[in-house]
């Protein structure tokens, strides 16, 4: 791999040595990615929502301001949307909610 001094060293430091993971790590595929259900809770979080859509509760849904958080938030209320889920988005204002 062609990169400066500087980036070798910090994947180095990440434990990127093979040229295979490096590249790997640094053009993932669809295909690398792990089955979200071997996360703890998934399938349990999966289950309640489903259980709450059914009995038509109101979902919460409390996203962050950080881009992961507005990520999540949005696929989670495109997702709901589409099962015509009775729900509510929040995220909070870093200046107005705080910070942490």
């Amino acid at each position: 791999m062609s990169s400066s001094p500087l980036f070798s060293r910090i994947l180095e430091l990440r434990g990127f040595t093979d040229p295979q993971k490096i590249d790997d790590f640094l053009n993932p595929a669809l295909g690398q990615l792990k089955d979200p259900f071997q996360m703890k809770g998934v399938r349990e979080a999966c289950d309640r929502i489903g259980e709450a859509i059914r009995q038509r509760e109101k979902i919460l849904i409390h996203g962050d301001y950080d881009v992961d958080g507005v990520t999540g938030a949005a696929i989670l209320s495109r997702t709901l949307r589409i099962l015509k889920a009775d729900f509510q988005c929040f995220l909070p204002d870093r200046a107005g909610d705080g910070y942490g």
